[in-house]
C-alpha cells in the first residue's frame, strides 16, 4: 500500500513516513498543496491514500481536495489539521475528504484510521467491479 503525505512541516511529514514505512507501507511526502496536485495528476492512481493537511501554503488542503474532486480523482483522503472546528470538519466531508483526525494525535488512532479507509475502498472497488462483470 502506497500513501502519499501532504504536510509543510517537513519533521512531522517525515516521521510520519518513517511510522507509516515500519508498518509495511510505503510513503512519500510532499511540503505543499501545488506540489500535491502536481503529483497526484501525474501519479495519483499509484496511491491508495492520500494524507492531507489542511493549512498548506501554495493551495490549502481544501483546494486540494475539491481539485481532486473536480477531476473525478476518488483517491481516499484522510485530513490531517490542527484546526479541529466542526465547521472545517464538516466542510471537509461535504467536499469529498474521507475522514478528518485533528492534531495532536496518536499514530495508533492514525494507523487506524488509515487501515479503515483503505479497507473500505478495497471492498467498495470490489463491489463495483462485480457489478460491471454482471
Amino acid at each position: 500500500m502506497k500513501i502519499l503525505i501532504v504536510e509543510d512541516q517537513e519533521n512531522l511529514a517525515r516521521l510520519i513516513k518513517d511510522g507509516l514505512e515500519s508498518e509495511g507501507f510505503v510513503a512519500d511526502y510532499v511540503l505543499d498543496g501545488e506540489a500535491a496536485l502536481a503529483r497526484l495528476y501525474m501519479v495519483g492512481d499509484s496511491y491508495d491514500l492520500v494524507l492531507l493537511d489542511n493549512m498548506l501554503p501554495k493551495k490549502n488542503g481544501f483546494e486540494v481536495c475539491e481539485s481532486l474532486r473536480r477531476e473525478n480523482i476518488l483517491i481516499p483522503i484522510l485530513m490531517i489539521s490542527a484546526r479541529d472546528n466542526l465547521e472545517d470538519i464538516v466542510k471537509g466531508l461535504e467536499i469529498g475528504i474521507d475522514d478528518y483526525l485533528a492534531k495532536p494525535f496518536s499514530f495508533n488512532v492514525l494507523m487506524k484510521k488509515i487501515k479503515t479507509i483503505i479497507d473500505q475502498a478495497t471492498m467498495y472497488r470490489k463491489s463495483n467491479e462485480k457489478v460491471l462483470d454482471k
